[in-house]
């Protein structure tokens, strides 16, 4: 693709990987003539941004990750000021929105049985999205710099906190008291969920779904009703703690049973709309702390699932 961009029209139609992109530089309210050309369907937040961009085909789950890398692409070869994934989403929060309801389980309460995830519909055409200025930018990314995860390990509980106050809270599940031999690391290993300070090192798309137990990798997963259906295409996280990775990802889980409880092989895991949530707060760098605390504040004392103690 030409890179040079500096003598295209205002309204640039682009065909990327499929998807047709509709690039609008909109006139700011000082130009009244060009501003008139808008009808009552555009986005009213033309006033006030400049760019925005206008979605012409359908994207599916499968093609998220795609069209966002090749939009932002698009969007940062034509624009002095850069923004990454997360600035783009979080100045179009809707996205998340829309990422969360694919959660199968929230479908199932609507009555609808999907099967294959990756079939449904993330952006519809004719949806808007904002490219933020750089006040915008700069305040995202100060609101990112500021978050850091905590998880107490026998509470059963991630929170995302920015500074000192809770933006959410995830009901998790944790590693086992047990060791056991696993194929994949082809030794004995203790599955409980370590502790430590340290820092989201690592972030896994399209990851491969492997059983540690026997090392062989799967493509479908058995719901708690017994259904059949894709897997999660959603990003897993990897912490160092301590300097240390131990192997132990923060990812989404297909069993809502299991939440709540001493379950994993020492990954945590969330249910689906929580772990997009989490994904779009916790970039590379984000802060996480993994305790082990029984005595909460003006609560009865946790059960000693790990018969620690409360250190």
């Amino acid at each position: 693709m030409d890179k040079c961009y500096s003598n295209l029209p205002f309204s640039l139609l682009i065909n990327l990987i499929g998807f047709t992109i509709v690039i609008l530089t909109i006139p700011s309210c000082q130009n009244k003539d060009n501003g008139s050309k808008f009808n009552e369907n555009t986005t009213p937040d033309f006033v006030t941004y400049n760019d925005e961009v206008v979605i012409t085909e359908d994207v599916s789950l499968s093609q998220y990750f795609y069209f966002i890398d090749s939009l932002l692409l698009l969007v940062n070869e034509n624009s002095p000021v850069e923004i990454n994934e997360y600035v783009l989403v979080h100045a179009n929060p809707w996205i998340i929105d829309s990422l969360a309801a694919t959660d199968y389980y929230i479908l199932k309460d609507k009555g609808l049985i999907v099967r294959d995830l990756l079939a449904l519909t993330i952006f519809h055409k004719g949806q808007v999205l904002r490219i933020p200025k750089q006040a915008e930018i700069n305040l995202i990314k100060t609101k990112l710099k500021d978050i850091n995860l905590d998880l107490n390990i026998p509470e059963y509980r991630l929170r995302v906190f920015e500074s000192d106050h809770i933006l959410h809270e995830f009901i998790v599940r944790v590693g086992r008291d047990e060791r056991k031999f696993l194929a994949m690391a082809d030794h004995v290993v203790d599955l409980k969920t370590k502790t430590g300070d340290g820092e989201i090192v690592r972030i896994v798309k399209n990851a491969s779904f492997i059983n540690p137990v026997n090392n062989k990798a799967y493509h479908l997963t058995h719901r708690d009703d017994s259904i059949i259906t894709s897997l999660p295409s959603i990003p897993w996280l990897e912490p160092e703690l301590n300097g240390i990775k131990h192997g132990q990802l923060i990812h989404p889980t297909t069993n809502l049973k299991t939440l709540g409880k001493s379950y994993s092989n020492g990954c945590v895991g969330l249910r689906e709309s929580d772990s997009w949530i989490l994904y779009y707060h916790a970039p590379l760098g984000t802060r996480v702390n993994f305790r082990y605390d029984l005595s909460l504040p003006d609560q009865p004392k946790l059960k000693d699932i790990y018969n620690k103690g409360n250190k």
